[in-house]
């Protein structure tokens, strides 16, 4: 009897998520730019990033981030830079009716690739690779009208090479809800 309780009421909390309404705008496109500093072997530079999300309430959303950040390598003349792919759940609230507060905390790969200005575009001696990446930010969202409106956001990203690279970054953007 104590198992069918139970199951009765775990039944129950999860049909409450099936029964959560749907955002009248469900999916969200953002494109930001910033400027980040580095802690390990990368200089400081500008980044960007976009981002395409899916709200399954008013309050949760899932979003996928694809980051290019432009920096160089100490010690090492020409370009180089390192690029992030991470799924992160985000939660959100509304502060006004036309602005939302929101933090998020997403995990993923993380690339570089060095080049330099030579005979054609050629690779220095540090090799390309992909690692895993973690992220964590916290932003706020201004609409101007029901589909469009401004991020700005301060994030904070750790990309596991060796050695690792800490990124933390201030971003301003463009979202669309459609």
């Amino acid at each position: 009897m104590k198992r069918a309780w139970l199951l009765a009421v775990l039944v129950l909390a999860g049909s409450s998520v099936l029964c959560a309404q749907e955002p009248l705008d469900p999916w969200t496109w953002e494109l930001q730019g910033g400027y980040g500093t580095s802690s390990a072997w990368l200089d400081s530079g500008w980044m960007a990033q976009t981002g395409l999300g899916y709200a399954w309430t008013d309050h949760f959303s899932v979003v996928l981030h694809g980051a290019y950040y432009q920096g160089n390598l100490k010690g090492i003349t020409g370009s180089n830079a390192l690029y992030t792919l991470t799924l992160a759940p985000e939660l959100r609230r509304s502060v006004s009716a036309h602005g939302e507060v929101y933090v998020f905390l997403g995990a993923g790969v993380a690339g570089t690739y060095s080049y330099y200005w030579g005979r054609g575009w050629q690779r220095i001696h540090v090799p390309s690779q992909t690692r895993w990446a973690g992220e964590a930010g916290i932003g706020y969202r201004h609409f101007f009208s029901r589909g469009v409106g401004m991020s700005f956001q301060v994030t904070y990203t750790h990309m596991a090479f060796d050695p690792s690279v800490d990124v933390g970054d201030g971003r301003v953007g463009l979202v669309v809800r459609f």
